[in-house]
């Protein structure tokens, strides 16, 4: 229902300031303050926002990799206002902060940012440098039936950069922004699913190809950066994406955002809901920041093509955001 950018924004700190003020007018979200983050964190203040009895924080951190500091934007929706004493608690959160990767560039300036929103989920897409992006979301899913939940985080954020072969680097323990093909070790994100109430880190299902706690959610973004479409059999709408790219008019099928959340005595996932205003799809004839279908924005899961050393490439994966 509403879509603000392209914007250049010269810091981090900007940036997520920029969203909070976004979040607040255009998707019911209040502010909860900024304060002082707990030390190391390369933001100035901890941003905070909440609705509907839930509480989301942002800011910015680093680590080294392969050597090289590595900037990402940490945060988390939590039970509880944050502070610089329960961010990380798992009494009042999931046992795992989300990571959006930020690819070497800490602190900023970056490009240009957009921000899209349904009035329930604030989907963030960054470009860092000039093609190269990164992509956030948080919120609360559209669901299917009476649930308690849904309210969420998800983003991109790998912790190895060893060249690989034609992909140029090889991520370990990440996945993909609205995907379910992380691992245990994976900073993707988290949905709140409190099915069994204990009021702690075991509420929350983490968006994983593993079962954790009882828990685990997915949703539909695919992962794998190559042509084999071998590796799509998996999959029900794998063999539609893998033949998805359109030369003739840009009518690459767009796949929405379904959530799925296991069911533990049926060991077994079900429909959940979704998450609008975002979908998947195969960009092989789209160019990053295309319009398609009128209104619908397309952006490469990272990079489509270009210098390796500075971002992974993507290939043919993007995900596709409504303007309006």
């Amino acid at each position: 229902m509403a879509y603000s950018g392209p914007t250049t924004v010269a810091t981090l700190d900007a940036l997520l300031q920029a969203l909070v003020d976004w979040a607040v007018a255009n998707a019911g979200f209040t502010d909860e303050g900024n304060i002082s983050p707990p030390s190391g964190r390369t933001t100035t203040y901890m941003y905070r926002l909440s609705k509907g009895g839930m509480y989301w924080y942002f800011m910015g951190d680093d680590v080294t990799v392969g050597g090289l500091p590595d900037g990402y934007i940490e945060f988390r929706c939590q039970t509880a206002l944050p502070t610089s004493a329960n961010y990380s608690s798992i009494s009042v959160g999931p046992n795992q902060i989300t990571r959006a990767q930020l690819w070497r560039n800490t602190t900023g300036p970056y490009t240009a940012y957009n921000f899209f929103t349904d009035g329930s989920c604030v989907h963030v897409v960054l470009e860092v440098s000039s093609g190269v992006f990164s992509h956030f979301s948080f919120g609360k899913v559209t669901k299917f039936g009476t649930w308690t939940g849904g309210e969420y985080t998800t983003a991109w954020y790998s912790t190895s950069y060893a060249t690989s072969g034609d992909i140029g680097y090889n991520f370990n323990g990440g996945t993909a922004a609205f995907s379910g093909g992380g691992t245990s070790s994976s900073y993707s994100g988290q949905v709140y699913y409190p099915v069994g109430s204990f009021g702690d880190y075991r509420d929350w299902a983490r968006i994983s190809s593993q079962v954790t706690n009882s828990q685990r959610a997915q949703f539909m973004t695919f992962i794998n950066f190559n042509t084999n479409p071998s590796i799509y059999n998996a999959s029900l709408m794998g063999p539609i994406y893998y033949c998805g790219g359109n030369s003739v008019n840009q009518r690459a099928a767009m796949f929405p955002q379904y959530l799925l959340l296991y069911q533990s005595t049926l060991t077994s996932n079900w429909l959940a809901g979704y998450a609008d205003h975002v979908k998947y799809l195969n960009i092989e004839f789209i160019n990053a920041k295309d319009i398609v279908e009128t209104e619908w924005e397309v952006f490469p899961l990272i990079q489509k093509s270009g210098d390796k050393t500075v971002a992974p490439l993507s290939a043919n994966v993007g995900l596709a955001y409504r303007r309006a």
